[in-house]
């Protein structure tokens, strides 16, 4: 019998008590959130086809219920990730929600859809880009405070 050292996750096992929490979890339909972030940085389970797909729909239903920390991680996996113009598109628009001078990150990648317009339904606006950026830049984005604004 081979002995698993310490290193190695047992993958089984985690997956037993992730599916157990599901169950429990069912009728209420909302994982907690700490739980979809901690599965989420676990690379041996993100590969799995099954827990990203749980994973995916577990942040878009805090998102939906408007937790901006939700929102803000679903908007830039779907942004960053997704797989066609309507996923890109529907990240942004998450990213649209939780907007705010306390979330430097996402006020710089929505300047940066304004500035280029090359998400579906965004087009290039340079006074929302402005108004992005200079957000940005008050809540001291490393990005934000060394680029020059965009010309107005």
């Amino acid at each position: 019998m081979i002995e698993k050292t310490e290193a190695e996750p047992d993958i089984g096992g985690l997956l037993r008590k992730i599916n157990r929490i599901l169950k429990i979890h069912r009728e209420e339909c909302v994982m907690p959130f700490g739980l979809l972030q901690w599965v989420f940085h676990r690379r041996f389970l993100t590969r799995f086809g099954r827990v990203h797909e749980w994973l995916m729909k577990g942040f878009a239903n805090h998102a939906d219920r408007g937790h901006a920390e939700a929102q803000e991680l679903y908007g830039f996996l779907l942004l960053h990730r997704g797989q066609d113009d309507s996923s890109r598109s529907a990240g942004a628009r998450y990213l649209m929600m939780c907007v705010s001078p306390e979330r430097p990150k996402v006020c710089w990648q929505l300047y940066q859809v304004f500035s280029k317009g090359d998400v579906l339904g965004f087009k290039a606006d340079p006074e929302r880009a402005q108004q992005y950026y200079e957000m940005a830049r008050v809540a001291g984005h490393p990005l934000a405070q060394a680029e020059l604004p965009i010309p107005g």
